[in-house]
């Protein structure tokens, strides 16, 4: 968990008069709630006093708690090229048009299949993910992408699809847990880099 401080607009102004001097007076926009000094709670907001040329004003900031969602591991992994499971760890050779699939499970802290995690509870119909062609295998050099599908059935992952092009393609934690943030799926993964030379 990690507090951060959000700065919004500005929901209150000072009032100036003709000549560009402060009044004293406040011009209140929409305030529902705010405090002085430091919030403490999330979703509080509260008030800095700003001093310019034109006189006293106030900057709002808000209060947000931000909560990382949990990580799992994965295991089971097989993966298969044009049907015939590879013998490889995390380096596999592919042809182009070879049906790719990698199937691993979601487990938890113990090992156990965490079979809550399914399919039919993303906001998604489809879940598809990344998988990066980089340049002399570096990670720094991105020349080209290809979605894989996903499914995920109690837990259990497959991830099916193809490479149209040659080149040194992985699959990394990093892209795969972008895909699962944008559909708001609740968890991230963690796993070893796949790789496949084509």
């Amino acid at each position: 968990m990690s507090n951060q401080i959000e700065v919004t607009e500005d929901l209150e102004r000072p009032i100036y008069d003709e000549d560009g001097n402060g009044t004293g007076e406040i011009d209140f926009y929409s305030i529902t709630s705010w405090v002085d000094g430091d919030p403490t709670e999330n979703g509080q907001s509260y008030r800095v006093k700003i001093q310019s040329g034109k006189g006293l004003g106030y900057i709002y900031k808000k209060h947000v708690i931000s909560i990382a969602p949990p990580e799992f591991n994965t295991s089971n992994r097989v993966v298969k090229v044009g049907g015939i499971t590879q013998s490889g760890v995390n380096g596999f050779y592919a042809n182009i048009g070879d049906d790719i699939e990698i199937g691993m499970s979601i487990v938890d802290g113990n090992g156990d299949i965490i079979v809550a995690i399914d399919q039919s509870n993303l906001q998604a119909e489809k879940l598809k993910i990344p998988l990066i062609k980089y340049a002399d295998g570096h990670k720094s050099t991105i020349l080209d992408k290809v979605y894989f599908d996903v499914t995920i059935i109690a837990g259990v992952a497959t991830i099916t699809g193809t490479f149209a092009a040659s080149g040194d393609w992985k699959v990394t934690c990093e892209h795969t847990n972008d895909s699962l943030k944008a559909v708001s799926a609740g968890f991230t993964v963690k796993s070893n880099p796949i790789t496949f030379l084509v």
